[in-house]
């Protein structure tokens, strides 16, 4: 199984869906979240090219996966040992537009990896 490391733009996609939630379906509705987040990463690491794959300015071979039952998307790659988490963003958003958009953090080494 790949080391799941998650970009920090991923991590602040993630939290910012979750205090939403948090605000307009409740903290069980966030919590939830969070975790189908973390176990979407898992069946990713475990399989990673189930993703549909996409093209993503920056990252070649990204892939996107939906948390399941929310209507996120996460784009995420590959390599040999790692999962990249690269972000995590709601279907009904202009997913190629935001993609397409320069983001300082994406591009930054990512600082959370978890060994599953």
């Amino acid at each position: 199984m790949l080391n799941i490391v998650k970009y920090p733009r991923a991590v602040v996609d993630i939290t910012e869906a979750a205090i939403y939630l948090d605000e307009y379906a409740g903290i069980d509705i966030a919590i939830r979240f969070v975790e189908l987040c973390d176990d979407a990463f898992s069946q990713l690491a475990a399989a990673p090219g189930i993703g549909v794959l996409r093209t993503v300015p920056g990252y070649p071979g990204a892939r996107t996966w939906r948390v399941r039952p929310h209507q996120h998307l996460i784009v995420y790659m590959a390599t040999d040992s790692t999962l990249e988490i690269i972000r995590v963003i709601h279907g009904a958003r202009d997913i190629d537009a935001i993609l397409d958009a320069p983001s300082p953090s994406v591009g930054a080494t990512p600082p959370e990896t978890e060994n599953i």
